[in-house]
């Protein structure tokens, strides 16, 4: 019994040495950009798990942790299907694969790497669209808040809009509204024209809406340009035989929780994610919608300890964009759940509500909870960024908690996780809760607490193109970026972080005989604090 206890471990430790990979199925968004970049020409994708009938399912397998084992072969299949339907990937053997559902219901895909030595299995629900504008049930006659809330935002009825002529209109253009050849797309619900599965491009193209609808209108190079307010296509709209494309002609709910008309209440029949594919399916699209871009290039979008952190509660909500939602909406007892808030990025509808216009931007606050120290922001205070503030804070109160543990321990006890977060900003910015070693007391309002409208925003997120500039950089590519401070009256006609004071009487606060810019100083100042901090044997500042 010994010798077989023995072989059986044995045989154990040597099968995981032999296939030490590890595989799991991931679904894939593809917005305007993204296919741009792939070998594949195609539709734009969701990455949700429920979809279209005849829409493009995306997939990847993510081997990370397969160590040092080549990973040599991946292949593909669709291991259950609904009947009738003879749907296949394209490609069996990338690491990448995908295919179009081609009949209603459930699809369990399966990859397995080095000829199954792993497997893993990923489901998705294929279904058709209802439309949020359609005059039966829909999504409405259950979500009757949400879908009164959701006609107030600028989803709603956007493509009425458009097709009215009430966008872009400016005196270059008489005051005519602009709509572009391809702009629908983004605009309104599902949009595939290969895909007979009711969605808005498909029904446009088969009843000819999508070759009418401009008749009448000047064109203006790939543009047509619509007397503002004319409402006289979005009537035809309601009309036959156009009636089946005006159930989609806005971007409503199935527009980002999949094709509905088999949800009915069953959860697993529609989609609800807070990853940015979602929203990038439209707002990544060059030229006018670069928003993704944008945000592609911040640390929200990549978030490095997000994938380790996030599915500790300790680290909830600012490791977890789903958490971060919950938390917003009931700081008491946001009642986060490891499973479901789990998401590795902190991305758009994190800070953005898609069914609510309340604030401007339809942010989900513009509040912030107190400060470890108790200090609440002043009402009228911060403005859009104090959304950034429920995060953006240190942890702890610095004098119950930091100055008295400092006067107790010597610097060698104080530990990794002894000094303020990452990026305690809110407290800098506000000039409170700061470690001042029991010598002195450096709370107060800093001078851009009371005069920058919008805190954070204001300076990290101004226009970019036609978005606000979601990277949150201030410097790219070596470059300050300094239109936040220099297009108002603060710092004007800056170039650089450098030259801020130069408009006032420069001062030497550094004490090195030259008057420099603000920044400069600082620096200076800096320096000499770093100079008189503990050190270690090998002469490196004690970090907290």
């Amino acid at each position: 019994m010994k010798r077989y206890i023995r072989f059986f471990f044995f045989a154990l430790f040597a099968a995981s040495l032999a296939f030490p990979q590890t595989v799991t199925v991931k679904r894939v968004a593809k917005s305007p950009a993204d296919i741009k970049l792939t070998p594949w020409v195609g539709p734009v994708s969701t990455g949700l798990r429920v979809m279209g009938k005849g829409a493009t399912a995306y997939f990847v397998a993510d081997t990370t942790g397969s160590g040092a084992t080549a990973v040599t072969s991946f292949a593909w299949s669709i291991t259950a299907q609904p009947g009738g339907s003879i749907a296949a990937f394209d490609t069996s053997n990338r690491m990448d694969a995908r295919f179009k559902p081609d009949v209603p219901g459930q699809y369990i895909v399966q990859v397995s790497v080095n000829s199954g030595a792993k497997t893993a299995v990923d489901t998705i629900f294929a279904s058709t669209f209802m439309g949020s504008l359609s005059s039966g049930v829909q999504c409405a006659t259950c979500h009757s808040a949400q879908n009164t809330a959701w006609q107030g935002t600028g989803h709603a009825m956007i493509y009425k809009e458009a097709i009215s002529g009430m966008l872009e209109n400016t005196a270059a253009t008489n005051f005519m509204g602009v709509y572009g050849k391809t702009c629908a797309s983004c605009h309104t619900t599902g949009y595939d024209v290969t895909a007979n599965n009711g969605n808005f491009g498909y029904t446009a193209h088969a009843t000819g809406w999508d070759t009418t609808w401009y008749q009448g209108a000047t064109v203006s190079g790939n543009s047509f340009l619509i007397p503002y307010g004319d409402q006289t296509r979005w009537n035809l709209l309601g009309t036959a035989p156009y009636a089946t494309v005006k159930t989609t002609a806005t971007i409503g709910c199935e527009s980002c929780h999949g094709a509905g008309a088999d949800h009915m209440g069953v959860i697993a029949k529609i989609g609800k994610s807070y990853a940015a594919g979602v929203c990038l399916q439209c707002h990544d699209a060059p030229t006018h919608h670069m928003g993704g871009q944008y945000w592609k290039e911040s640390a929200h979008a990549t978030m490095p300890a997000s994938g380790m952190e996030s599915s500790r509660t300790d680290c909830y909500p600012c490791h977890t964009g789903a958490a971060l939602a919950k938390y917003i909406a009931n700081p008491a007892a946001p009642g986060y759940d490891v499973s479901t808030d789990n998401l590795p990025s902190i991305a758009c509808a994190t800070c953005h509500d898609p069914h609510d216009a309340t604030n401007p931007n339809q942010l989900r606050t513009m509040s912030s909870t107190p400060l470890a120290n108790g200090y609440v922001v002043p009402a009228g205070m911060g403005g859009k960024g104090q959304l950034c503030m429920n995060c953006h804070r240190n942890r702890s109160n610095s004098k119950t908690v930091i100055d008295p543990y400092i006067s107790a321990n010597p610097p060698a006890k104080w530990g990794s996780r002894l000094g303020p977060h990452h990026s305690p900003v809110a407290d800098m910015f506000l000039g409170q809760n700061a470690y001042d070693f029991g010598l002195a007391s450096l709370q107060g309002l800093t001078t851009h607490a009371g005069v920058v409208p919008d805190a954070c925003v204001t300076c990290h997120m101004p226009m970019r193109t036609y978005n606000s500039d979601h990277s949150m950089k201030m410097v790219q590519n070596g470059v300050d970026k300094t239109t936040g401070c220099s297009s108002g009256t603060c710092h004007n006609g800056i170039t650089s972080f450098d030259e801020i004071g130069k408009n006032n009487s420069l001062k030497d606060y550094d004490g090195d005989g030259v008057a420099e810019g603000t920044m400069v100083e600082i620096d200076g100042l800096l320096k000499q604090l770093e100079d008189l901090l503990p050190k270690d044997a090998n002469g490196a500042v004690i970090t907290l």
